[in-house]
């Protein structure tokens, strides 16, 4: 093309003086271009109809998009409300279970102290019964003379000898009777 210019035989130094030639080239191809073929007007008014019909629809996909995404936001904005209201439910079932675990843990303490003193119990009455089999062993005839000789006499003579000739113990845990001995 720049040959038939006339152009070739100039030097192109620059990338700047290579890119002008280019415009010059390209300018006069399209003014080739719409010699050879002109736009009718009807071809042109088509263009614009299109163009027209183009805008509104993209207008109306854009306004679609809008309520789109408004419908989008107020579902979004219901999700984080509930979100809310389901974290604070959460919270809420939380506190309620340490507290429960903290009163579980308090009876379980008092309850094992309960077992402890029932051990306890359990010992001494063993220890009880222990004495009073030893006490069975005793001569109580004997014992009844020795207060006798030294002029032990009266009540506390008689105490003694119904203590020895009926030997009962009662057991009071926290003011309840428990079963009598013999």
């Amino acid at each position: 093309m720049l040959y038939q210019e006339g152009l070739s035989r100039t030097p192109l130094s620059r990338p700047s003086e290579y890119s002008a030639c280019l415009l010059v080239e390209r300018h006069i191809l399209l003014g080739k271009l719409e010699l050879v073929d002109p736009k009718p007007e009807s071809q042109r008014c088509k263009s614009s109809n299109l163009q027209k019909t183009f805008l509104q629809s993209h207008n109306e996909d854009l306004e679609k998009n809008k309520t789109s995404q408004n419908c989008i936001e107020r579902g979004v904005e219901h999700i984080a409300k509930r979100l809310v209201m389901a974290h604070a439910e959460i919270q809420r079932l939380t506190d309620e279970l340490q507290e429960k675990e903290k009163e579980q843990s308090e009876s379980d303490s008092a309850l094992e102290k309960a077992h402890l003193e029932i051990e306890k119990l359990k010992e001494n009455l063993i220890k009880l019964k222990e004495n009073e089999k030893a006490l069975d062993k005793v001569q109580h005839p004997f014992m009844m003379k020795t207060p006798s000789k030294l002029g032990i006499e009266g009540t506390f003579l008689n105490t003694t000898k119904t203590i020895y000739d009926k030997p009962m113990a009662s057991i009071i845990l926290n003011g309840e009777n428990l079963e009598q001995s013999h």
